[in-house]
């Protein structure tokens, strides 16, 4: 049997510096990560992270061991860590998810393992 699969087309996933307040130029940064087609780091930190079609992360972001689903956007200076993001999910900017233990049970699913699950179209505050 013939496997059929739906293949979006995206463009490359693109890296870019972008200006601080002061004018300051923030570099990009992607170490040991997987970012699929469509994705737009702007002067964000990804490290050990899987990232999803069409996954925008705003500048000053930190993303680790992480796997962001499709359509996610990260707002600058969001941290996020040890945390499986599911699709459509808006992160506001200063956002912290996987910093604080107490803080993520209570508003997201936690795994015995500590890591940080937030469901599909949940509204992150």
């Amino acid at each position: 049997w013939p496997v059929r699969t739906d293949h979006h087309q995206y463009p490359p996933s693109k890296v870019m510096s972008v200006a601080d307040e002061k004018g300051n130029l923030q570099t990009g940064l992607i170490v040991n990560s997987l970012i699929a087609s469509g994705s737009v780091i702007a002067g964000a930190e990804v490290t050990g992270s899987v990232l999803s079609l069409d996954v925008h992360v705003g500048r000053n972001a930190v993303i680790t061991n992480s796997v962001i689903m499709e359509s996610v956007v990260i707002g600058e200076n969001a941290k996020i860590k040890n945390a499986i993001i599911d699709k459509q999910v808006v992160i506001p900017p200063n956002a912290r998810i996987g910093y604080d233990a107490q803080a993520d049970r209570q508003k997201f699913v936690m795994t015995t393992s500590g890591i940080v699950i937030v469901a599909k179209k949940e509204e992150v505050k």
